[in-house]
């Protein structure tokens, strides 16, 4: 939903003017640096948990870290166990389905662009066709695409449009529409079935308020609630390994059999700072200068680009 709002949003701003290359090319060096990060550790820890016996071939290996960085495998949504480490998408907490998702929504932009948007950047739209078509060949079989999340999409194109209509903006950035955002938010979580269309309709209504600015007050402006908002793609992607860590390997079974409250109550918390500060490292020393180095890399294809145009 953030996705398609954040997007759709700069489509309905830039329309024709949109630079695709210049997009995908943000968007690798935004998603994948801090990704490498996490994959890099999850064969890291695979390896010391099989004592570092390779139980798989080079072969096998090789093809399973490139179902990893495509977020593919044999059985999606959820990515293929390595080296016969079971289960190796709980090192991860299994986040990788929505990156899927993602890289989908990107691809069909241009195509929705010509379609509802009536961009005339059609060369665009027919290779985002041929993209869209080739990743739903690849990904559509045995659940690797659910429609109902789909609509997820639709949420944030709507609150796009939302967005920019003023008197509407004022109206959801006062205290009643907060407070029915809240309702319908708890009402959502507490009562909806999570494949129920109504959950992405109650989802929406919530999201709409907070795009339109409504704060709550100021919980949404605090500074530890921005902070966090900055680094929770590292968060997203790191907090399967501390979990797992925490719970397998520093304080296994507690959770379990011998299940002990006081103590879980406790380990999470440390985990949450942990991961806090795992994820604000990840941010400083990865994700921006990953940012920094795809805005040098679009100067030199831009640059490329201009030279191999042919002059007019």
């Amino acid at each position: 939903m953030v996705t398609a709002f954040l997007f759709w949003g700069r489509l309905l701003d830039r329309r024709d003017t949109m630079d695709w290359l210049g997009f995908f090319n943000a968007r690798i060096h935004r998603l994948y640096p801090v990704y490498l990060l996490s994959l890099s550790l999850v064969f890291a820890t695979v390896l010391i948990s099989s004592g570092f016996h390779v139980r798989e071939s080079f072969g096998s290996l090789a093809t399973t870290l490139m179902q990893w960085l495509v977020f593919t495998g044999a059985t999606p949504p959820l990515p293929p166990d390595i080296n016969g480490f079971q289960h190796t998408w709980m090192l991860i907490a299994g986040v990788t389905w929505s990156l899927r998702y993602e890289w989908l929504f990107y691809l069909a932009l241009p195509l929705l662009s010509c379609l509802f948007l009536r961009s005339k950047n059609y060369m665009a739209g027919a290779l985002s066709l041929l993209a869209s078509l080739t990743f739903v060949a690849l990904y559509g079989g045995n659940e690797g695409i659910n429609v109902k999340l789909l609509g997820c999409f639709l949420g944030g194109i709507f609150a796009a449009h939302w967005v920019r209509n003023s008197k509407l903006s004022e109206i959801s950035r006062a205290w009643p529409a907060g407070l029915i955002a809240v309702m319908t938010l708890v009402a959502t979580v507490a009562w909806v079935p999570a494949n129920s269309p109504l959950t992405v309709a109650g989802l929406t209504v919530f999201f709409i308020v907070v795009a339109s600015g409504q704060d709550f007050r100021g919980c949404l402006t605090a500074p530890a609630i921005l902070l966090l908002g900055e680094i929770s793609y590292g968060v997203y992607l790191l907090h399967g390994l501390v979990i797992w860590a925490m719970f397998t390997q520093l304080l296994p079974g507690i959770t379990g059999q011998r299940f002990e409250p006081s103590i879980f109550f406790l380990a999470v918390p440390i985990a949450s700072i942990i991961l806090v500060l795992l994820a604000i490292q990840a941010s400083l020393h990865i994700e921006r200068p990953g940012i920094r180095l795809g805005k040098r890399h679009h100067k030199i294809l831009m640059n490329l680009s201009n030279r191999l145009a042919p002059a007019r």
